[in-house]
C-alpha cells in the first residue's frame, strides 16, 4: 500500500493534480549503483523487496550508492515528499560531492522523520543507502532540481575610434556565444549617422560558439560623433534554460567632413521684403563650430532676418577645431522690383465703372469693387467707404486707396393710379433730398398720374436715380409649370411691387426657390402701394440631373437616373430613348456639346453633356534643378478640362505640383488624366553644371580659361576678372579654397564650385636611415599627394624593407602637380632578416588527449617573442589539445624584424563513436538488452560497468535503467566511455479502496464506493463479483449497488500503454442488517478528535487497535470510549492502523467480528 500513502500524502499537502502530472513527466530513478546527470528528477527506493505483503518495499541487505553530477552545476537541492525506513538499522546518507569520500550533508537518516532539504553546493550529490537482513519498509519518494550560476554577459572589445565611411565592424567578445544566435535584428548601432545593421556573421565558430562577430552597416559611419553598439546574444545552459544577454560598447568617429545646408523661407522676394535664413550642420565637434556668413548676420546658427536689396548669393562656410574638412553651401536670392499704381482717388457710389491703371502693365487687380481682374472698378459694387485695392505683378504688390461717397436711391417702386401718396424708401444716407416729378424734397410721392417717373436722390455732390411706375397691376396668368431649374421668376407690371407666397426668396424680383417646394398648387400675391393682384401655379418637377463632362473616346454609358423615373431621352449621342444609352463617340472623337432632353408626363428638362478631349496646351517646360515647385494649374499648363489628375516623376499631390528636385535631372513625361482621357507635356530638368576641374591649380599660373572645364557661361568670384568672364587667375586668387559662382548659357541655372589653389611644396620625407627586415608598407612622404617615388622596395610612395631586401638602396622622387615640378633622391639601409629552426619530431595522440610542443630559435636581434597558434600570449612551449589532426604554428618576432612563421603536424586518432542497439520498451522489471558497436573499424575490448562486470558487447539487465560501458581500441590503445538506457514502460499498479471500509454493508444500503488509487494505468476492467463488470476509467470513483446479501470478490485489472498489466482484488460482503457503525478515518487536530464506534443494543464489546508491526496500541471493552490517536501518552504518526472488534450481536445472538483499517490524519 506504499503508493497509496504517497499519493494520499501529496493530496493532503494540497498539491494539485495538474502540478503532480507535470512533475511526473520528469525521469524517475530507483535506488541503485548508478550516476546520472539530469538537472531534475524523482528519486525513490529500489522497490526490489520480495515480501508479498509489501511488494513495493526495498530489499534486505541493500548497499547502494546513487550519484547525481550535473555538468557546470552549481547547487543541487533534494526535497523528500515521504520517508519510512526501519529506524536505526536501515539508513540513508548524503554527501556534497561525487562519491562517499565527500563531505557528508547533515546526519544519517532513518525511521519516519522526513529528512530536511538536502543542498549540495559542489554540483554533485551522492546518496548512500544500506539496509539490514530484518525489517524492510516503504522507503521514500523525493524530488531534486539544480540551480545553475547565471552566465557571464559578453563584454564587447572594439577600437575607441573608427574612420569616416566605415561599413564593416569586427566585435571581439570575452566569452563565447551561440553562433546561430548572431542575427542582425539583435544588433543596433545608434549614433548621428542612423546606420543600420544589414548583416551580422559569426566568424571563427568552434563547436557552435564564437567570440568574433562581423557586422555590415548601411549607411556607413559618415557623420562625426559618439556611437553605441547594443548586442543581444543567447546562452543555452546544460539544463536547457535559455538566457538572454545584453551587451553594449561605445566608439567615436571624428574625421568626417562637415555637411552644411543653408535654408531660406523664400528664394524670390519683392523689393523691400526680408527673408529668414538658417543652416543645418552635421559632423565634427558641434561645440566648436565656426560660422562664416557672407552677409550681415551674426556668426552663429540661429534663424536670422536678412533684407537683401538686390539679387545675390548667400553663402555659409563652417569649420571646427576637431580637424574635420570645412563645409559650405550657397542659396541664390532673387529680388523683384515692385509695380506702381495710379494716384489714390475717389468716386460717388452712383458713378459708372472705371478702368484703373498701373505700371508696368500685365498684372492683376483685386479688392472691393473689382469686377474684372484687368482693373474694372465699379463704385456701386464696392459700396461707400475707403477701400484698399491691390495690384499684383510677379507676386509683388502696390496698393491704391479709393474713397467712395456712399449714396443709394433704393430699389424701383410701383403704385396704382389714384392711390394715396407714399414715402419713397431705401435711400441712404438719411440726410439726402429728393427732386423730380410728383415728389417732395423729403420723398413723398403722389401717384395720381399714370406713367413712369425718374426721381433723384441728392447728397453732397452725388446723385442717385430711382424709377417709380404708376399704372394698374397685371400679373402673369395662372398656369401649370414644368419645373427643371432650381429657381423660377414671376412676372408682373409695373416693376417695383412686392411678391409674397411660399418659396419667395427675392420679393422685388419675384424669385421662387423651387428646391424648397414639391409638386402641387401654390398661390402668389403681387402688391404695390395701395393695390394687389393674385395668381396660382401648379408645379410639376422634372430633373434630368446636372451637366457633366465625358471623354469622346470612352465607351457607351447610360445617362444618370432622372426624376421622376419612367421618361424618355433624346438628343445627339442618345442611341436608346428608353434606357438613355449614350455614345460619346457620335462626333467621331471630336469635342462636342449635346443638349440631352429628358421628357416625362409632358415635362422636359435638359442636361448638357460636354465631350472634351483631355489636352495639355504646352509641349515642354524647362527647369533648373533648384527651381521652385510649380503648381500644375491651367495657367501654367493650359490643361483642359479641369478636375483631372497628374502623374509622373516629380509630381506631388494636394494640390498637384511639379517638383524639379524630386524629379531629378532629365527629360520627364508628365501625364494629365481627365474623364479617362490622357495628354502629357515634357518637363526638362537641367542638371547641375558638370564641372571637370582638376584637383588644384598651381599658384604660379597667371590665367586659366574656366570654360575649358565647364559648360559655357558667366563666372563670378575671387580671381575672376572681369566679373562675368571665363578668365580665372590662380596667381591673383592666391593659395586656398575659393568659391566661384556660375550661370550657364543653357537654362540660366545658377551653380557654384570650389577651386583649390596650391603652392609648390618640398616633400616632407618620413623614412629613417635604416630599417629592420620587415614586410611593411612605410609611407615615404608625410602629406603631399603630388609626389612620385621610385627605387627598390618602392610602390605607391610606400617603402617595403622586405621587398627591397638587405643592403643600401637609393630612392628617387619627383613632385609634379601639372605645373609645379621638383625632384631629388636619398639612401636607406635594410638590416638582415631573422631565421628559425623548428623541432621536435611528429607525434600522434588519442582523440581528446594533449601533447607539449617546443622550438629552438636563432637569428634576429635575440629579443625573441614567441606566439603560438595566433595567440597574443608569449610562451616557450605550446600544449596541443585539439580534437582533430592539425598543424601547430608559431610566430617568432624580435620587435623589429619581420616575424617568422612555421608549423608542425600533430596526428589525432579518429574519435571512437559508439552505436547502441537496445530492446523495444518492455514491462517494468523485465530484463532487456543493449548491444554496442564501435567505429571506425578496429579491434575493440568492451567493459560494462556492472556488478559483476560484463566483458562483451552485449548486456542483459533490467529495463528503465542507464548502464555505462568502456570501449578500448586494441590498435591505438585509445578508449571511450558511453552509456545507454534500456527502455521500458513505467510500473503499472492496480489498487483501490472500498468505502465504507467495514467488512460488510447493509442490504438496505448496498452501495459501495471504490476509490481508484492505481498508478500508470490507461485502461482495464472492473469485475464486481456479482456477474457484472465495467470498463476501467483512470482516476475515477466507482459506486456499485449490490442486489443481494453475500460475499463478493471485487477484482480490478489494469493495463498501461505497453500492454503491461496488474490485478488487485478484495472481498466485500452484503448482509441483511447491521447494528454497528465504524468510521474509517479521523483527525485528532480537527473536528473529530476521537475515533469511536457507534452500536445499537450491543452490551458485550471488545476493541483492539494495532500498529503496522502487529503491536496493540489501544484496547477497550467500553463501547463509549474512543481512541484519541495516542499510545503511552505520545501521538502516533499519521497513517493507517488496523483494528479488530468482537461483540455480541443482539439480532443474531452470536459473537461476531469486525476488522478494518483506520486512517489517521494530522
Amino acid at each position: 500500500m506504499k503508493l497509496f500513502f504517497k499519493i494520499l500524502t501529496l493530496f493532503l499537502l494540497t498539491i494539485s493534480f495538474l502540478s503532480f502530472q507535470t512533475v511526473l513527466s520528469q525521469n524517475i530513478y530507483q535506488m541503485n549503483n548508478a550516476q546520472v546527470d539530469d538537472c531534475y528528477g524523482f528519486f525513490t527506493d529500489s522497490q526490489a523487496g520480495d515480501d508479498p505483503n509489501c511488494p513495493e518495499c526495498y530489499d534486505h541487505n541493500e548497499n547502494y550508492t546513487f550519484t547525481i553530477c550535473v555538468p557546470d552545476g552549481d547547487t543541487i537541492v533534494m526535497d523528500f515528499i515521504n520517508f519510512q525506513t526501519e529506524a536505526v538499522f536501515d539508513t540513508i546518507r548524503f554527501f556534497d560531492g561525487p562519491d562517499t569520500n565527500s563531505v557528508q550533508i547533515g546526519p544519517t537518516h532513518s525511521g519516519t522523520t522526513l529528512p530536511g532539504q538536502i543542498i549540495a553546493l559542489s554540483g554533485c550529490l551522492t546518496i548512500h543507502f544500506g539496509s539490514d537482513a530484518s525489517v524492510a519498509a516503504d522507503g521514500w519518494f523525493a524530488e531534486w532540481y539544480t540551480i545553475l550560476a547565471p552566465p557571464d554577459t559578453p563584454a564587447i572589445d572594439i577600437p575607441a575610434v573608427f574612420d569616416c565611411e566605415t561599413e564593416i565592424l569586427i566585435l571581439q567578445l570575452d566569452v563565447p556565444v551561440l553562433c546561430d544566435s548572431v542575427l542582425p535584428q539583435w544588433i543596433n548601432v545608434n549614433g548621428p549617422s542612423n546606420s543600420g545593421v544589414v548583416s551580422a556573421n559569426a566568424i571563427n565558430c568552434t563547436d557552435g560558439l564564437t567570440t568574433e562577430i562581423q557586422i555590415s552597416l548601411q549607411p556607413s559611419l559618415d557623420l562625426n560623433g559618439s556611437y553605441t553598439i547594443d548586442l543581444t546574444t543567447f546562452y543555452l545552459d546544460v539544463c536547457d534554460s535559455l538566457h538572454i544577454l545584453s551587451s553594449d560598447a561605445e566608439f567615436d568617429v571624428i574625421n568626417c567632413p562637415l555637411e552644411v545646408e543653408v535654408f531660406t523661407d523664400l528664394e524670390t522676394i519683392c523689393e523691400g521684403e526680408c527673408i529668414e535664413v538658417w543652416a543645418e550642420v552635421f559632423g565634427g565637434i558641434p561645440a566648436s563650430y565656426v560660422y562664416d556668413w557672407n552677409i550681415s548676420v551674426p556668426a552663429g546658427n540661429g534663424v536670422y532676418t536678412y533684407c537683401p536689396t538686390e539679387s545675390e548669393w548667400i553663402t555659409l562656410t563652417v569649420s571646427d577645431t576637431g580637424g574635420s574638412a570645412p563645409g559650405s553651401d550657397s542659396v541664390w536670392i532673387t529680388v523683384i522690383s515692385n509695380p506702381v499704381t495710379q494716384d489714390d482717388t475717389g468716386f460717388c457710389q452712383s458713378e459708372a465703372a472705371v478702368t484703373l491703371s498701373a505700371s508696368p502693365a500685365g498684372g492683376v487687380w483685386f479688392g472691393p469693387g473689382i469686377t474684372d481682374s484687368i482693373g474694372i472698378f465699379d463704385p456701386n459694387t464696392a459700396g461707400g467707404g475707403i477701400h484698399s485695392i491691390i495690384y499684383e505683378l510677379n507676386n509683388c504688390r502696390d496698393t491704391l486707396i479709393i474713397d467712395i461717397l456712399g449714396i443709394e436711391a433704393g430699389p424701383p417702386q410701383a403704385a396704382c393710379p389714384g392711390t394715396d401718396s407714399f414715402q419713397l424708401s431705401g435711400a441712404l444716407p438719411a440726410a439726402g433730398t429728393w427732386t423730380g416729378p410728383n415728389v417732395t424734397p423729403d420723398g413723398i410721392f403722389d401717384p395720381s398720374t399714370s406713367g413712369s417717373f425718374d426721381v433723384f436722390f441728392n447728397y453732397d455732390t452725388c446723385t442717385a436715380v430711382k424709377t417709380v411706375s404708376v399704372e394698374n397691376l397685371s400679373v402673369q396668368p395662372s398656369d401649370t409649370i414644368c419645373v427643371s431649374d432650381s429657381t423660377y421668376i414671376l412676372t408682373a407690371t409695373p416693376f417695383g411691387g412686392i411678391w409674397s407666397g411660399t418659396g419667395i426668396i427675392n420679393p422685388l424680383f419675384g424669385v421662387i426657390d423651387l428646391q424648397a417646394l414639391s409638386s402641387g398648387a401654390y398661390e402668389y400675391i403681387y402688391s404695390a402701394n395701395g393695390c394687389a393682384d393674385t395668381l396660382s401655379l401648379n408645379l410639376q418637377f422634372t430633373d434630368a440631373g446636372s451637366n457633366f463632362t465625358v471623354c469622346p473616346h470612352q465607351g457607351n454609358f447610360f445617362m444618370p437616373a432622372a426624376n421622376p423615373p419612367g421618361g424618355t431621352w433624346s438628343g445627339n449621342g442618345i442611341v436608346d430613348n428608353n434606357t438613355g444609352e449614350f455614345n460619346p463617340f457620335y462626333n467621331n472623337g471630336n469635342n462636342f456639346n449635346s443638349n440631352v432632353i429628358y421628357t416625362v408626363d409632358g415635362c422636359s428638362d435638359t442636361v448638357l453633356v460636354r465631350g472634351r478631349n483631355t489636352g495639355v496646351g504646352i509641349d515642354s517646360l524647362f527647369f533648373c534643378l533648384s527651381d521652385s515647385i510649380m503648381p500644375l494649374n491651367a495657367a501654367n499648363t493650359q490643361r483642359v478640362p479641369g478636375g483631372g489628375s497628374w502623374s509622373g516623376n516629380g509630381v506631388q499631390f494636394g494640390p498637384p505640383r511639379f517638383n524639379p528636385a524630386l524629379a531629378g535631372p532629365g527629360i520627364h513625361t508628365i501625364y494629365y488624366t481627365a474623364n479617362s482621357c490622357v495628354d502629357s507635356f515634357t518637363a526638362i530638368v537641367y542638371p547641375q553644371a558638370d564641372f571637370q576641374f582638376p584637383t588644384a591649380f598651381c599658384s604660379n599660373i597667371n590665367s586659366v580659361d574656366l570654360n575649358n572645364y565647364a559648360p559655357s557661361g558667366s563666372w563670378y568670384g575671387p580671381g575672376v576678372f572681369p566679373p562675368g568672364s571665363d578668365s580665372f587667375s590662380p596667381q591673383n586668387a592666391g593659395a586656398g579654397v575659393h568659391t566661384l559662382y556660375f550661370v550657364s548659357e543653357t537654362g540660366n541655372c545658377p551653380d557654384s564650385t570650389q577651386i583649390t589653389v596650391v603652392s609648390p611644396q618640398t616633400p616632407d620625407i618620413l623614412l629613417d636611415n635604416s630599417y629592420c627586415f620587415i614586410d611593411s608598407e612605410i609611407a615615404i612622404f608625410s602629406n603631399n599627394n603630388f609626389v612620385n617615388s621610385t627605387g627598390n622596395g618602392v610602390l605607391n610612395n610606400n617603402f617595403n624593407p622586405a621587398t627591397a631586401g638587405p643592403g643600401t638602396h637609393t630612392i628617387s622622387w619627383d613632385y609634379d602637380d601639372g605645373t609645379c615640378q621638383l625632384n631629388n633622391q636619398f639612401n636607406v639601409t635594410v638590416l638582415e632578416p631573422l631565421s628559425l629552426e623548428f623541432f621536435p619530431a611528429d607525434t600522434s595522440i588519442c582523440f581528446g588527449d594533449d601533447v607539449m610542443v617546443s622550438v629552438e630559435i636563432s637569428g634576429g636581434t635575440g629579443n625573441y617573442q614567441q606566439f603560438w597558434n595566433n595567440s597574443s600570449q608569449q610562451d616557450t612551449a605550446y600544449l596541443f589539445n585539439e580534437l582533430y589532426s592539425d598543424y601547430v604554428s608559431i610566430m617568432v618576432a624580435d620587435g623589429c624584424s619581420e616575424a617568422i612563421n612555421d608549423s608542425i603536424f600533430i596526428e589525432v586518432y579518429d574519435e571512437i563513436n559508439l552505436d547502441f542497439t537496445t530492446n523495444d520498451p518492455l514491462c517494468y522489471g523485465k530484463t532487456g538488452f543493449a548491444e554496442v558497436s564501435a567505429s571506425p573499424a578496429s579491434s575493440y575490448t568492451y567493459e560494462w560497468q556492472t556488478n559483476p562486470p560484463v566483458n562483451q558487447n552485449r548486456l542483459e539487465e533490467r529495463v528503465r535503467n542507464t548502464y555505462e560501458v568502456i570501449v578500448i581500441d586494441n590498435v591505438t590503445n585509445c578508449q571511450v566511455n558511453g552509456s545507454v538506457y534500456l527502455p521500458g514502460y513505467e510500473l503499472v499498479t492496480a489498487r483501490f479502496m472500498p468505502n465504507p471500509s467495514n467488512d460488510c454493508v447493509n442490504l438496505s444500503n448496498p452501495s459501495i464506493e471504490f476509490i481508484d488509487i492505481s498508478q500508470g494505468a490507461v485502461e482495464g476492467l472492473w469485475q464486481w463479483g456479482d456477474g457484472r463488470s465495467k470498463p476501467y476509467d483512470p482516476g475515477d470513483f466507482h459506486i456499485h449497488n449490490y442486489r443481494d446479501t453475500g460475499t463478493y470478490t471485487v477484482q480490478l485489472t489494469v493495463y498501461n500503454e505497453g500492454g503491461c498489466s496488474d490485478s488487485y482484488s478484495l472481498d466485500v460482503c452484503v448482509r441483511a442488517t447491521d447494528v454497528m457503525f465504524i468510521p474509517n478515518a479521523f483527525s485528532p487536530a480537527g473536528m473529530n478528535n476521537e475515533w469511536k464506534v457507534t452500536a445499537f443494543g450491543v452490551n458485550q464489546f471488545n476493541l483492539k487497535i494495532f500498529n503496522r508491526w502487529g503491536e496493540i496500541i489501544f484496547e477497550s471493552s467500553d463501547i463509549k470510549r474512543g481512541w484519541d490517536g495516542t499510545h503511552d501518552g505520545y501521538a502516533v504518526p499519521m497513517g493507517g492502523y488496523p483494528y479488530l472488534i468482537e461483540f455480541l450481536n443482539p439480532v443474531s445472538g452470536s459473537i461476531e467480528k469486525r476488522k478494518g483499517m483506520i486512517v489517521l490524519y494530522r
